[in-house]
């Protein structure tokens, strides 16, 4: 073998090492990899741990928790104080069967924003003989501050002072002795979200005095002609 044939071996052997060496720190693709299909993680939906809640004694008796099953990001967010058993025995959160909550869902969708609008409850479970103790303040602090961080709303529509209640003990400095019913109140804080919050009647008033619905109209006409322009 002459020395040109060793030198062109030599040069083969690191050649063959060298690409050997590269597979192994920068293993060939799977072939049906596709770096563009990769799942972007997202945030866990807490509706598992909310449906289970136990914290206090509604659970003992309760058909279900009243929350939607799928949050995704919703310009409007709204909370009424507590469900009926109509909307318990439904599939929804709002029933249009129930009395009372259709009165939400045929406003919201005369504004035309019913299909940008999360649904939810201060108290999710319905009580049958008056709150427990604390009941506002637990399940808004559990389950509340949950559903608002995933849904991101940009406007909390708060129908009822109970509903109130629960958004002021997220937020210290939303004062509920401040309040002026069919108004907005200052802007509420959690977790590095700001959402605007609107204060209107309680869904049984409106229910009970129905010539209260023209104040909640004009509160809401110009929210609703603005995010729909």
């Amino acid at each position: 073998m002459s020395d040109l044939q060793k030198i062109q071996n030599q040069i083969k052997d690191k050649l063959l090492l060298g690409i050997n060496e590269g597979m192994v720190r920068f293993p060939i693709s799977d072939p049906n990899f596709n770096p563009l299909c990769t799942q972007i993680q997202e945030k866990e939906s807490p509706f598992l741990n909310i449906s289970k809640c136990t914290a206090c004694s509604l659970s003992d008796k309760r058909k279900r928790v009243l929350i939607e099953t799928k949050m995704i990001s919703k310009s409007f967010f709204v909370l009424s104080d507590f469900p009926d058993t109509i909307d318990e025995a439904s599939e929804d959160v709002f029933s249009i069967q129930s009395p009372i909550s259709s009165i939400v869902l045929n406003l919201l969708n005369k504004l035309n924003i019913l299909k940008d609008c999360h649904f939810s409850f201060a108290i999710k479970c319905v009580p049958e003989r008056g709150l427990p103790e604390n009941a506002i303040k637990t399940c808004g602090l559990r389950n509340l501050s949950q559903e608002i961080f995933q849904v991101e709303p940009k406007v909390i529509l708060c129908f009822g002072y109970r509903a109130l209640q629960s958004l002021t003990h997220l937020d210290k400095n939303l004062n509920s002795s401040d309040f002026l019913e069919n108004s907005e109140m200052r802007n509420i804080s959690l977790d590095g979200l700001s959402m605007r919050v609107f204060f209107l009647s309680s869904i049984r008033d409106l229910r009970d005095f129905p010539h209260w619905r023209r104040d909640v109209w004009n509160v809401l006409q110009p929210l609703a002609f603005k995010a729909n322009s």
